[in-house]
């Protein structure tokens, strides 16, 4: 099995505060919405947590690579089915 963690550094860092608020900044690619979807990850297990990620525009979330596919990508390793396989 696959182990699934953050990268040290930033990710590291923002996975590990014990803040209620992080504020996590810098540019494509820096590893931010892996560090979010982890975040949701940590609360596999309990059946009253939600989450919401904003994005800006869509094609933030639907562009290849991005965060729609990045959360289907990871989820299915710990057996999460998408509901819908793309939005529209």
């Amino acid at each position: 099995m696959k182990l699934i963690k953050p990268n040290p550094g930033p990710q590291e860092c923002f996975l590990s505060s014990p803040a209620d608020i992080v504020i996590f900044g810098g540019s494509a690619g820096g590893g931010k919405t892996f560090g979010l979807l982890l975040e949701c990850l940590r609360h596999i297990s309990n059946p009253d947590f939600g989450a919401v990620i904003f994005r800006r525009t869509s094609k933030q979330i639907l562009a290849e690579g991005a965060l729609w596919q990045s959360s289907e990508q990871l989820f299915r390793k710990v057996g999460a089915i998408s509901k819908e396989s793309t939005l529209e």
